[in-house]
């Protein structure tokens, strides 16, 4: 998508307009479908944006959502300010702080003290209180994640090893019958994994919000779990499971709440 042609055509002011059109653009990788994300360096003052864009009726929908979860955050040390929005029938634009730092598997830290880091930033989210106008909530993932597997658009090739071979259809059954009592009544971030944790050395924070809804604590925690399970073996899990619940403060982690809502992110 061609930045300046877009914003020509947008009514907006005059100070943004100046940052999109003036600015170095750094193209970024991440994001959902069918949007583009970028890295601005205004030539002005050299301060940095990240500029989220798309035409994809789908994922102006996704992107009005995010903007809506970002204002509703304005404040929170963990998140990014979102300075200007605008939407039309046929584009979404999103411009919001840059957030300092490296996805933090990539800052030179212990496995410990990311799971302690992490761990600390879950329970400051898992603690406020937001307005739950327009906030997804879990029946609302649970009716999506239906949605995509009847419609064929789960990727099977992404599931984890133990469910390669699967059927998305299979796996939705086997994760239908797994029953575990649940309480969808924490404000959680949705897709808290180390690419979307970026700390610069003395905070963490949270960008990629467009999954957050009114859920379990679990489905937070357990995408967590899932992150450092790949580097370690399953005694030192256990060892790194006790670190979050000394950290967060969780008695003893309920591994069929992990389960569910690891099956549950297969469908995304």
């Amino acid at each position: 998508m061609n930045i300046k042609e877009i914003v020509s055509d947008l009514v907006m002011p005059r100070e943004w307009h100046h940052v999109i059109k003036n600015s170095l653009v750094e193209p970024l990788t991440g994001g959902r479908s069918g949007m583009t994300i970028y890295k601005l360096i205004d030539n002005k003052d050299g301060k940095s944006y990240v500029l989220k864009l798309t035409d994809n009726p789908k994922a102006i929908d996704e992107l009005r959502y995010e903007v809506h979860i970002l204002n509703e955050l304005q404040g929170q040390s963990f998140a990014p300010k979102n300075y200007y929005s605008v939407f039309t029938t046929y584009v979404g634009l999103s411009l919001r702080a840059y957030i300092e730092g490296k996805p933090i598997d990539e800052c030179g830290l212990s496995i410990e003290e990311v799971v302690v880091i992490c761990s600390r930033l879950m329970k400051m989210i898992h603690d406020i209180n937001v307005s739950r106008d327009i906030m997804k909530t879990y029946s609302t993932r649970l009716k999506d994640a239906e949605i995509n597997v009847r419609a064929g658009l789960v990727d099977v090739e992404d599931f984890e090893d133990e469910y390669k071979g699967c059927s998305a259809d299979n796996l939705y059954n086997r994760f239908t019958e797994l029953v575990c009592e649940l309480d969808a009544d924490t404000f959680t971030h949705g897709d808290f994994s180390f690419p979307n944790i970026i700390y610069d050395g003395s905070e963490a924070k949270l960008i990629d919000w467009g999954s957050a809804s009114m859920s379990d604590r679990y489905q937070d925690i357990s995408l967590l779990i899932r992150e450092f399970r790949d580097y370690v073996d399953i005694i030192d899990q256990k060892y790194l499971v006790k670190i979050i619940e000394d950290t967060y403060g969780i008695g003893c982690v309920e591994y069929d709440k992990v389960r569910k809502f690891i099956l549950l992110d297969e469908f995304f």
